[in-house]
């Protein structure tokens, strides 16, 4: 017979579950298929499918050479060839599934990344690592409520942020596994080759979808020093570890330049470095720009609101950094508080986890810019389990009552922020398609397209007389849609 407690327990995780699905329900009915929310960033358009589409449709082993192509992807010569194949696959998969099926404005393969295999590696890491079901629900709330995840949803574009948030979590779940798998009357540190090969070649995934994926590198060792082995040293998978990091260099500083330039897609041998070397000050990839901003002593007060922390109420924490510093100064109070009622394991495993994430997520803020939304979206891979773990690590039924509540109030408020953020977004790269189209774009002033205009205007996509005439009543970032069209009767005219 269950005690009460079993009974609380069972229905505070039905409850847990039943908020996970009410928040995934009203992104899916009210931010992902409304088309008002959801677009297409202007580079992709301007700058990659007609350079994607030169070589067909469908995908082809070309892909595999045209990921090299690193300045048709960025202005320098980065070396995100993951995510450039990943861009390739979004654009061919959209020109093909959309001369198909009426099309969706956002659509594309970054959806299965960051709603199947990252939520699903999260949940297994929370459960495995905290052998709780209930902290495993309450990281995925926050994860898909968070602008770091919802902007990958609703905007396509590169998706090197997106690939940087999946490899992170399955890393961390691989690495849970190994704690996991060692458990009772196992050894703890036993060498585990071929898990520990395959960790390797995730952290290696990784580092060639963005650089920013340094920040999960180097916080592994920091949170699971237990879990991977890693501390205390053992020299095979030190050796290991730190190799990943080495093929990366030579990879990012040698192999990939040296393929791009004897395929003719770089005048000159260059690497990221020689470039960041010799970029202006001013410039965002400019060394000198970016070094004296890692003072550690300045990162406390680095702490924009939307890069760490975007579940604040809308329009609370739109202040400048000082006014942010002064918030989770508060803030710290409540968690240094909460703290002391934590066992000593506990007690140090939150520290060192909110240290990680504090420092972390400011770092990001300033050497990768921007805010959650898209550019230091990585930070979610960090905020999730915290929050995660603090609003689990209490056993008492009043605690846990109030921390449902606090879930509740996080995921609205983090909603809410996003769409006001995503609108702002939106705004500000209507004028880029204004820039990159200007003659295309010239008399669209309408408002933005909606599922049945969508419909239409896809029924009659090989009618470009009909388009051309509808495209006015339209807004400019729309534009995406008609050119896509065009595409799609490019495709059809090169069949035989």
């Amino acid at each position: 017979m269950k005690s009460e407690k079993d009974r609380f327990n069972f229905w505070y995780t039905v409850c847990l579950t039943g908020l996970l699905f009410l928040v995934a329900g009203y992104i899916f009915a009210f931010i992902l298929f409304d088309f008002s929310k959801n677009w297409i960033h202007p580079e992709l358009p301007a700058l990659s499918y007609a350079k994607v589409l030169r070589y067909g449709h469908a995908p082809s082993f070309r892909d595999l050479h045209l990921m090299f192509d690193m300045h048709s992807f960025n202005f320098a010569p980065r070396p995100r060839v993951l995510s450039h194949l990943q861009e390739i696959w979004n654009i061919k998969f959209r020109t093909v599934l959309f001369d198909m099926v009426p099309p969706h404005p956002s659509f594309s393969l970054n959806w299965a990344w960051l709603l199947v295999i990252s939520p699903l590696c999260l949940f297994l890491f929370l459960k495995n690592t905290f052998k709780n079901i209930q902290t495993a629900l309450i990281g995925v709330i926050i994860y898909i409520s968070s602008a770091s995840v919802l902007s990958g949803l609703c905007m396509m574009f590169r998706p090197a942020k997106v690939l940087v948030i999946s490899f992170s979590l399955i890393a961390f779940w691989l690495i849970s596994t190994m704690r996991h798998e060692s458990g009772p009357g196992r050894d703890q540190n036993a060498w585990m080759p071929r898990r520990f090969l395959l960790l390797s070649v995730v952290l290696l995934a990784g580092f060639l979808s963005d650089e920013v994926f340094i920040a999960t590198y180097l916080t592994i060792p920091l949170l699971f020093p237990e879990n991977a082995g890693l501390w205390p040293f053992r020299y095979k998978r030190l050796l290991t570890y730190g190799g990943v990091f080495a093929v990366f260099i030579f990879c990012a500083l040698v192999l990939i330049p040296y393929i791009a330039f004897k395929s003719g897609y770089a005048p000159k041998f260059e690497n990221i470095l020689t470039v960041m070397a010799a970029a202006p000050k001013d410039s965002p990839y400019s060394i000198a720009a970016r070094i004296p901003a890692l003072d550690p002593l300045k990162l406390p007060f680095e702490l924009q609101p939307h890069t760490l922390y975007q579940f604040t109420p809308p329009g609370v924490m739109a202040g400048p950094a000082p006014n942010s510093a002064v918030y989770y100064f508060a803030a710290f109070l409540l968690y240094f508080c909460f703290l002391i009622m934590l066992s000593g394991s506990k007690k140090l495993f939150l520290l060192r986890w909110l240290a990680v994430t504090l420092f972390g997520s400011a770092a990001t803020n300033i050497v990768g810019g921007g805010a959650t939304y898209y550019y230091a979206s990585n930070t979610i891979v960090l905020i999730s389990p915290l929050i995660a773990f603090l609003f689990t690590a209490a056993e008492s039924r009043p605690v846990k009552i109030i921390n449902l509540g606090a879930v509740i109030i996080i995921s609205i408020f983090s909603l809410r922020n996003f769409e006001r953020v995503n609108a702002e977004w939106i705004e500000r790269h209507t004028a880029m398609y204004h820039q990159y189209f200007q003659t295309e774009v010239a008399g669209m002033t309408g408002a933005r397209i909606t599922k049945r205009e969508t419909l239409h205007a896809w029924k009659r996509r090989h009618d470009k007389a009909y388009l051309a005439s509808i495209r006015g009543r339209f807004a400019p970032i729309d534009y995406s849609m008609f050119y896509e069209f065009e595409r799609m009767g490019m495709r059809r005219a090169a069949k035989p």
